[in-house]
């Protein structure tokens, strides 16, 4: 665990990040958004991140998640029967979902699972807890919040996007490749509006 005096920048970056309202996901429709332009451009805002910059392949949740209950945390599989991404990997994917549930363990799992090289690349929510956070945080995962919603319309599983922290921005860098056999391209549409 980190304290103030080990390095100070970090620990201001957390509590700013959850300060800055959590559970609260801001509409695509403020004047301060980037809105329809994020849709032309491809880049999508968020307004709380922190972490490095990092590309790899989304994985694109249409349910809020729960890293207690939908993973297996020895695997990186999506473990809950019944869940849209159930035998999906997380490993190495960027998730983009609406929301998060649970508490505590969550923390926990992100950083057993970062120990057993099946954790996640980075981390995109609409509505997000303070446990996350710190939870992705301590595992070294980029995470971001209060996503402008369009991006559940404009990104699929298997495409490529960049998550930037220190941008506050989330490009798609490419589309997933017709042949390409990551999982099911899900829309979310409406889910954030």
């Amino acid at each position: 665990v980190l304290a103030a005096e080990d390095d100070p920048e970090i620990t201001w970056g957390v509590a700013e990040f959850i300060s800055l309202a959590p559970h609260r996901r801001v509409p695509a429709s403020r004047p301060d958004r980037k809105g329809s332009a994020a849709m032309n451009t491809g880049s999508f805002s968020v307004s709380q991140a922190i972490g490095e910059p990092v590309e790899a392949p989304a994985l694109l949740c249409p349910v809020p998640f729960s890293a207690r209950y939908d993973l297996d945390r020895t695997t990186g599989l999506i473990s809950r029967t019944g869940h849209p991404l159930a035998g999906q990997s997380v490993a190495n994917k960027i998730l983009l979902t609406p929301g998060v549930q649970g508490g505590v363990a969550a923390g926990w799992a992100l950083l057993a699972m970062r120990g057993l090289d099946v954790g996640f690349a980075g981390l995109v929510f609409g509505d997000i807890n303070p446990v996350m956070v710190q939870g992705a945080v301590t595992a070294h995962i980029p995470i971001a919040a209060s996503v402008d919603p369009a991006i559940f319309d404009n990104v699929n599983t298997g495409d490529i996007v960049r998550l930037d922290p220190t941008k506050r921005t989330i490009t798609l860098v490419a589309n997933r490749k017709p042949h390409d056999d990551e999982g099911p391209r899900i829309g979310c549409s409406g889910l954030n509006g």
